[in-house]
């Protein structure tokens, strides 16, 4: 059972949480070679997407990880989310 200052200190936390804006993962729009999954997982950790698709294609190289990497590069490319579409056009 809770104490009522630890049911503060849990609802605090839920308040915190509740109120941050959590990213989502999705297929990258504009970083995108082939279904957009190494560029939205660059634009989600902040780092260069053909710095993802470089480390993904290390890792795909090792002795018999080419169809495991091909696999999961699949995998994410079904349940990925795309991401939504903007409609700001400034051009």
């Amino acid at each position: 059972m809770m104490s009522q200052n630890n049911t503060k200190v849990f609802n605090f936390f839920i308040y915190i949480i509740g109120g941050i804006n959590m990213k989502k993962l999705t297929k990258s729009n504009t970083n995108k070679t082939i279904s957009g999954v190494c560029g939205g997982i660059g634009e989600y950790f902040g780092m260069d997407p053909t710095l993802v698709r470089v480390i993904f294609a290390i890792l795909s190289v090792f002795p018999g990880s080419i169809v495991g990497g091909a696999i999961v590069y699949i995998i994410l490319a079904v349940i990925m989310p795309d991401a939504p579409v903007s409609d700001d056009y400034n051009g």
